[in-house]
């Protein structure tokens, strides 16, 4: 067993699950932005910035449970110790490669962080951004990169960088979730 194209159709499952949870997010924490967001932020500015506030509380829910499962479920449970993660070695890695040993939990690790770069990349469409293309090129070489990864079976190689990412992403997504609403002199 190992990657197929043929997994790529499970994104119909996981796409509409995190845009309906970025929604449900939004539904949740919008009021609480707008009570605690300084008054000078007015208009649109103001529904800017609790979008995104909002955005920033998914993101930082996701990556701690994406972080979670991707640490249980595939890294432990892979038969050799990570050289990012761990005491490892690289080499173990290339053992009997391209038949490296394969979790199924893999493909909902990589198919899942797919999704999540893919919806973020079709939301962007609907909502133009400053920084639009830096966000653009950020989301498509993500999605080059772990959909290569996966296919040419270097996913156990991948894995530990893509935590490491995604465990970052959790304090990204804090900071911006704190830095309108906390009141501070630094």
């Amino acid at each position: 067993e190992g990657p197929e194209w043929g997994d790529f159709p499970l994104i119909f499952i996981t796409l509409p699950w995190i845009a309906t949870s970025k929604y449900l997010c939004y539904y949740l924490v919008s009021d609480y932005y707008e009570r605690n967001l300084p008054s000078k932020y007015q208009g649109e500015i103001r529904q800017v910035k609790i979008l995104k506030g909002c955005e920033n509380i998914f993101k930082m829910i996701y990556f701690v449970g994406i972080s979670i499962y991707g640490y249980t479920q595939v890294i432990q449970k892979l038969p050799f110790d990570s050289p990012v993660i761990g005491n490892g070695k690289w080499e173990n890695y290339f053992i009997n490669f391209p038949y490296v040993p394969f979790l199924r939990a893999t493909t909902y690790y990589c198919l899942l962080n797919f999704s999540y770069h893919l919806e973020t990349s079709i939301q962007m469409f609907f909502v133009i951004r400053n920084d639009f293309y830096e966000m653009f090129c950020h989301h498509s070489m993500a999605l080059l990169t772990i959909s290569i990864a996966y296919i040419t079976n270097y996913n156990n190689l991948a894995l530990p960088f893509m935590l490491i990412i995604d465990f970052a992403d959790i304090f990204v997504g804090l900071m911006r979730v704190c830095l309108d609403i906390i009141k501070s002199k630094t």
